[in-house]
C-alpha cells in the first residue's frame, strides 16, 4: 500500500479519467506482480520443515519457565477448589479416564460427573482470571 501510495506521487501519469480509487488499485497490483516476479527465484521452504522448526521452539528454557510457571498456578487455583471439583477435574485430565470411569471411582452417574466437571471448570476459570 505505500509503495503504491509512493508510486502515485512520483508518477505523474494520473490524468483523472478513470477514478483514483481505479487508477491506484491499478498500481498496487502492477507493484505486487513485480514483488513477486522479484522473490519468485526465491527458496520456498516445505511447510513440513517449518512444522519442524516451530516445534524445536517448544524445547527453548524460556518456554520451560513459562510451562512451569503455568503448572504452578494451575496446582495453586487446584487447590483452591472444592474437593469434590477438585477430584473429578484430576481424575478426567490428569489421570486421563472417561466420564463412565470417573464416576465409577466416584461413585456417581455419568451425567453427574458432566455437570461436576462444567462447574469445576467454571469454577477454575474464574480462580485464574481473577489471579491474572
Amino acid at each position: 500500500m505505500i509503495d503504491a501510495f509512493a508510486e502515485l506521487s512520483v508518477d505523474k501519469r494520473y490524468s483523472g479519467k478513470s477514478s483514483l480509487k481505479t487508477y491506484l488499485f491499478a498500481i498496487g497490483r502492477n507493484v505486487t506482480l513485480r514483488h513477486i516476479k522479484k522473490y519468485k527465484r526465491a527458496d520456498n521452504v516445505p511447510i513440513d520443515d517449518i512444522a519442524d522448526e516451530i516445534q524445536g521452539f517448544e524445547s527453548l528454557p524460556e518456554m520451560d519457565f513459562v510451562r512451569e510457571d503455568e503448572r504452578a498456578r494451575l496446582r495453586g487455583a487446584m487447590r483452591r477448589l472444592k474437593a469434590e471439583y477438585r477430584e473429578v477435574l484430576h481424575l478426567i485430565y490428569f489421570e486421563n479416564m472417561s466420564y463412565a470411569e470417573a464416576g465409577a471411582s466416584m461413585k456417581k452417574t455419568i451425567k453427574q460427573i458432566e455437570y461436576l466437571t462444567r462447574a469445576a471448570k467454571t469454577s477454575l476459570k474464574s480462580i485464574l482470571e481473577s489471579e491474572g
